[in-house]
């Protein structure tokens, strides 16, 4: 997304937290990860009452949830439902405000299960799925002509130095990597999630895509555990955040996800 847009995004963003809540989750101690957000209780909770609560009695009884899960204490029906309630409806608005900036998602997935071959020799450089990622990431940032970065979620300093070495390997030891080190900033920056606002949105965005968007390159993703309500309530704006390459002399038309079988094939250029 556009830098300048950035504080616009947050801002909306922990606004509209606000109001559906009742409060900023960090106050309780709860991030805004997909997998807590959209796990199957959610919608369990939220369709286990067919009243439609006003704002202030949801938030009220959102807060009461909360507080109940901090005592260790049990919540009634009631607050059930308006936390779920509140997680779906945080979901949606979150993922409209995303497109109303005009944020993109660029992700690449792997199949599940793939076991690195025995005597992978480039453990040191970026897997292939990462670097069909780049390549799509550059292309729309010398569209847009404009630089981006790379920021990350930190999980333990070991694998983020890896990480770190195998980014200044592409970007300094091979020729694309050159090439697109003009438009990515070519330094990863590493985050606590729960002080980051995009780390959180990135996760939920990444969540849907692996459970419930079937679209584009991701069609032929086989997960047996597709979640249909997912498909149903978010896949049309989560679509709506994919950016979409025309390329010339009519090819095949390709977007800002990558699917790729074999993320260990392939030698590096040095």
């Amino acid at each position: 997304m556009d830098c300048k847009k950035v504080f616009s995004v947050v801002r909306e963003i922990m606004d509209m937290e606000k109001k559906v809540f009742g409060c900023h989750l960090k106050e309780y101690n709860v991030e805004l990860k997909g997998s807590k957000l959209l796990q199957k209780e959610t919608f369990k909770w939220a369709n286990n009452y067919t009243e439609e609560l006003l704002l202030d009695e949801r938030q009220k009884h959102v807060r009461r949830f909360l507080t109940a899960a901090l005592e260790k204490k049990a919540p009634t029906r009631k607050d059930f439902y308006a936390y779920g309630q509140a997680r779906l409806l945080f979901v949606r608005r979150a993922l409209e405000i995303l497109c109303k900036h005009e944020v993109k998602l660029f992700a690449a997935a792997i199949p599940r299960g793939i076991q690195k071959p025995k005597g992978y020799a480039s453990e040191d450089y970026l897997r292939k799925d990462l670097v069909f990622l780049f390549e799509r990431y550059a292309k729309f940032l010398e569209r847009q002509h404009t630089n981006g970065l790379l920021l990350l979620d930190r999980v333990e300093e070991v694998f983020d130095s890896k990480f770190t070495k195998q980014v200044h390997n592409y970007f300094l030891r091979t020729d694309n990597g050159r090439k697109r080190s003009r438009h990515i900033v070519p330094e990863p920056l590493f985050v606590d999630s729960v002080n980051s606002y995009f780390i959180e949105l990135a996760d939920l965005c990444i969540y849907l895509l692996n459970w419930g968007y079937r679209k584009n390159c991701f069609e032929n993703v086989q997960n047996d555990e597709r979640r249909e309500e997912l498909v149903t309530r978010f896949e049309p704006l989560l679509d709506g955040m994919v950016y979409y390459f025309d390329p010339p002399n009519k090819r095949k038309r390709t977007c800002s996800l990558v699917l790729t079988d074999s993320p260990y094939e392939g030698k590096k250029k040095r």
